[in-house]
This record gives structure tokens, C-alpha cells and sequence, in this order.
């Protein structure tokens, strides 16, 4: 099922293009990564499509043009949570569950699921940072939304932080909720994310599946006792590409049916012996760069 379907959505402030024609569509079950650099156009993007913001041109449909307020059935966290601090966090989530007509049932098992037990009923001022972006991830939660929509949800946290809302987001993905998540930290959406949207300068430049954009050049590391004897050597396998030195290991890219073992027997053919063969998994990060850079 299509939960959100984007036709050329575009935003425009003054002489400014935030989001120029921006189409593609999220299914149930989903876990989006919106990329992109500062000024690209993510946070326009979850505005539009949360009717925070309206769009210059273009349009959106949640859940296949649901026209009973589908958006009852979406939960948001955009940019700093918003709390009342001198309430508990028990409290502030019993005022978010009032207006969303909700009961308190279900409070119990989103305090578990964020790790607020055993302070919930304190202050909300006493809280750490991650602990009220957990908070408003649970208050998010509440009303059990078929797509929650966060907006960099690990900003200004320390690495233990981000592991804990990264582990909090795959517990929302395994109960089969759609997550649409806006984020700089690319390792984080390359760990949480099946599929991601790249935008520049309002444009997007790529979709897809994160396996499918990761897919890359055929990369391995490899690496002999003698160095010439294998640069000489390497030069002359069916496949190859180009090849660079990086951590004092050769680099060799070939083609995309050349596999490892093939490699190891071609060189070893040619009396070089190998002490180290293994292929380059290509990150996230190196995808995005190249195209940002329209490589």
C-alpha cells in the first residue's frame, strides 16, 4: 500500500527554489532517510507533507487519497521537542494524549519502549536531552500513528544518545510502522533506513532502496608480501579497472563480474601470493558524496 505520494511538490519563498518538483512515493512498512545538505530542502519537504507548510505547486496524498483526515494517522517530531518543564513527563504525555483523543492505556508500553520508566514521573527540566527527545518520540507515538515522521531526531546528542534513539526508531520499524526521518548523520540512516531520498538545492538528485544506492564499483583491497610483483601483475587481470594506495593497501577496482577467487588465481598464476584479499563495502557516505558531486 501507498501511504504518501508526492507529484512535482514544489515550495518557492520570493526569489528562493526550496523544493523545485520534488515526486516520489513511501509504502507501508517503509523506513525513509531524507538527505541532503543545509538549505536542500528536507525540513520544507516534512513541512509540506505535514500541512505545516503550503507548497507553490504541486501536491501530495497520504494513504492513497484517504480524505477522512489522514493525517490523524501520523505522528511528527520536527526539529526541538516541546515540553512543559516544570511537569512530569507522565503528565506532559497525559496533555498530548487529551489532544490527540486518546487513552492512557497505551502511555505504559511507549514509556518502556523509549527507556523512561523509572523517570517518568519526574520533571521534564531535569531530563537530558536525549531523554526529552525520547520523551516526545513517546509522545509522537501516542494515538499508535501508522507513519511517524521525524525531523533529525539525534541532533545534538552524544553517540550514546543516537544509539538509543536509533535503537528506538528500529523497535517503532519492527511493529511494521511506515518512518519517514530527515537526518545529516549519514551512518544512521545507512543503519536504520531501507530506503532513502536525496535532495539538492530542492531537487531531488536520488531514490531508492539504501542496498541499491550503495551498490557499487566492484572494490577490492588487496595485498602481497611483494608490492611491485603485484602492481606489475594486477595491471593485466581480465576486468581491470584503475587502481590507488589507501592504509598501505592496493585499491583495485574491477569490472562487475570479476570475482574475488578468479583474482586470487589469476595473480597466483603469476607468482604473486596474496596475504591479504577483501572487498570493499561502499558506505553511504561515499554514495552521497558522488552524488552531490554528479559523479
Amino acid at each position: 500500500m501507498e501511504v504518501l505520494k508526492t507529484t512535482e511538490l514544489s515550495k518557492r519563498y520570493g526569489l528562493v527554489q526550496a523544493v523545485n518538483k520534488l515526486s516520489f512515493s513511501v509504502k507501508k512498512g517503509e523506513v525513509l532517510g531524507v538527505l541532503g545538505p543545509n538549505g536542500s530542502g528536507k525540513t520544507t519537504t516534512l513541512g509540506m507533507i505535514l500541512g505545516i507548510i503550503g507548497p507553490t505547486e504541486g501536491n501530495y496524498s497520504w494513504f492513497e487519497n484517504d480524505h477522512s483526515r489522514p493525517l490523524l494517522k501520523v505522528g511528527s517530531l520536527l526539529e526541538t521537542p516541546n515540553h512543559y518543564p516544570f511537569l512530569s513527563g507522565w503528565d506532559n504525555l497525559k496533555i498530548t494524549a487529551h489532544i490527540k483523543q486518546a487513552g492512557l492505556k497505551e502511555l505504559s508500553d511507549l514509556i518502556e519502549m523509549v527507556g523512561l520508566s523509572s523517570r517518568i514521573n519526574h520533571k521534564v527540566k531535569t531530563y537530558s536531552l536525549g531523554m526529552k527527545q525520547r520523551l516526545a518520540i513517546a509522545s509522537a507515538m501516542i494515538g499508535d500513528p501508522e507513519v511517524i515522521i521525524f525531523d533529525e531526531p539525534t541532533n545534538g546528542l552524544d553517540p550514546a544518545g543516537i544509539a538509543e534513539i536509533r535503537m528506538i526508531i528500529q523497535q517503532i520499524a519492527a511493529r511494521g510502522k511506515t518512518i519517514i526521518m530527515a537526518s545529516h548523520i549519514l551512518v544512521e540512516v545507512e543503519k536504520t533506513c531501507t530506503h532513502c531520498l536525496i535532495l539538492k538545492n530542492g531537487q531531488m538528485i536520488s531514490h531508492g532502496r539504501v542496498d541499491q544506492i550503495l551498490k557499487s564499483a566492484n572494490t577490492f583491497m588487496i595485498e602481497s608480501d611483494d608490492r611491485g610483483k603485484l602492481m606489475t601483475a594486477i595491471t593485466g587481470i581480465p576486468g581491470y579497472i584503475d587502481h590507488q594506495i589507501l592504509n598501505n593497501k592496493l585499491m583495485v577496482t574491477f569490472e562487475d563480474s570479476t570475482k574475488g577467487s578468479h583474482i586470487n588465481h589469476l595473480l597466483f598464476q603469476r607468482g604473486v601470493v596474496l596475504s591479504h584479499l577483501s572487498r570493499e563495502k561502499r558506505k553511504l557516505e561515499d554514495a552521497f558524496i558522488e552524488l552531490l558531486n554528479g559523479t
